[in-house]
């Protein structure tokens, strides 16, 4: 039948056609009933979609030289996605991993002579619902050292000691 438009967001239920044509009765007309239900649109990737979820840790090594080096560590949530075309609502699937993941531990780089702040950065477990971002610093401070200086004669005889004391990386006068 010309003109028949199924409602804007609506769709066809299983089985159901829309006729091609109808004869009219004398009397008695009966409604043309067609059965519709809502349809949706998958909006996984799509822009404006809660369906992925990224969550990162940098950790931030800064040497004792001043060099920063950042290892950047993220874990991606997933999920799915269908927004009803009559009431423009989204409905959301679960997120993946069951949405539990976790970032990893990492140990701190050790240097001869410095003592390293955290030692250890312990795994992060995370959720989609963690801080999207964070940051750990670790940090080297330089260890005192005590530099003894043994004076001996030809003879390969103690003849005197100086203990010297500094911090590691520093030029001292003796």
């Amino acid at each position: 039948i010309d003109g028949i438009k199924i409602p804007d967001g609506y769709v066809l239920d299983d089985g159901e056609t829309i006729p091609n044509s109808y004869t009219f009765l004398g009397e008695n007309n009966k409604p043309i009933v067609i059965t519709l239900h809502h349809g949706t649109q998958d909006v996984t990737g799509q822009e404006g979609s809660d369906t992925s979820r990224t969550i990162s840790r940098a950790i931030n090594i800064t040497k004792p030289n001043g060099k920063t080096t950042t290892i950047t560590q993220s874990v991606t949530f997933t999920r799915t996605g269908s927004k009803d075309l009559v009431t423009g609502k989204i409905k959301y699937g679960a997120w993946s991993n069951n949405g539990k993941q976790t970032l990893a531990q990492l140990e701190s780089p050790k240097l001869d002579g410095y003592a390293v702040t955290p030692e250890t950065i312990p795994a992060l477990n995370v959720t989609p619902d963690s801080d999207k971002f964070t940051t750990v610093d670790v940090t080297y401070k330089a260890l005192n050292n005590q530099q003894t200086i043994d004076y001996v004669d030809k003879n390969g005889n103690t003849v005197g000691k100086q203990e010297v004391i500094g911090k590691t990386g520093e030029t001292v006068k003796v």
